[in-house]
């Protein structure tokens, strides 16, 4: 997966900064407890190991109320917030983290099979 975003960042925005979308297990910097050590390493950090010259960044998103879509709708269980903001989350493994106040689930037009 990175192999293929970084050819293609060469090929097509070989001078530009390029954004990715990606899920939190996907974007950490740093490991992850042993448990999941399998899971290692990361998309990000697969991208920062193989292009040393540039410097990766990841924003972990936070939703503190809404749902999201992962095999079925599930509900966000958080201390719910008014207004986004962003905080450090190097304990997670990111750069920054970026709360929400809320999330809606994606909106399929045909169930997801």
């Amino acid at each position: 997966m990175a192999e293929n975003l970084l050819a293609q960042w060469h090929q097509l925005f070989p001078n530009n900064k390029v954004v990715c979308i990606c899920g939190n297990l996907h974007s950490r910097l740093a490991p992850l407890p042993e448990d999941c050590a399998d899971l290692w390493p990361s998309f990000a950090a697969h991208i920062q190991r193989l292009r040393t010259d540039v410097k990766v960044k990841s924003i972990n998103i936070i939703f503190h109320d809404g749902a999201f879509f992962n095999m079925e709708v599930r509900n966000f269980v958080s201390k719910p917030i008014q207004e986004p903001y962003f905080s450090e989350d190097k304990k997670l493994g990111h750069t920054a983290a970026l709360h929400l106040p809320y999330a809606t689930p994606a909106t399929f037009l045909s169930p997801p099979s």
